[in-house]
């Protein structure tokens, strides 16, 4: 079956603070000691295109540089398919301001990020590019209805 990122990101585990963040859920304790409205963002494979490890490397050493620029208080953490055949390193970000979240996640190319405001559920912000917001895509509209997912304009193509 080909991979489709929509369901990726539905489906996909997140983690950081050594416990799983889940959709729908309120993040465990660890991680709203660290990040009580936070985010989980990375800079590896930019709009779902593979890249070579080195390539990622240096995207994420970019990332690192934005986030310490921003003075943004983060931590190492991970996203990756059931499956295990998807697996990105990534940051969990001390940040309220979703629009900020969402200005870093298209600085870096990224199709979504997890984000929670305080003492609120995790939710997908995911960012359509705009030839697949079409009304015929079934897919997308299934996922469009799926709670706990925010669909957020991307400027880019």
């Amino acid at each position: 079956m080909e991979f489709n990122w929509l369901d990726g990101f539905v489906e996909a585990e997140y983690y950081a603070a050594g416990v799983r963040l889940r959709v729908g859920e309120r993040p465990p304790a660890q991680v709203r000691a660290l990040a009580p409205a936070g985010g989980l963002v990375t800079a590896w494979n930019p709009w779902g295109e593979r890249c070579d490890e080195a390539a990622n490397r240096q995207a994420d050493a970019r990332l690192q540089a934005r986030l310490r620029a921003l003075a943004l208080p983060h931590w190492p953490g991970r996203c990756r398919s059931p499956d295990g055949r998807w697996d990105e390193p990534g940051w969990l970000l001390g940040i309220a301001d979703t629009a900020a979240l969402d200005a870093l996640a298209d600085a870096f190319g990224q199709r979504g990020v997890l984000a929670w405001a305080v003492g609120r559920e995790a939710r997908l912000r995911l960012y359509p590019r705009l030839d697949e917001t079409a009304p015929q895509s079934t897919r997308l509209t299934r996922v469009m209805d799926t709670p706990f997912c925010d669909w957020v304009a991307c400027p880019r193509p």
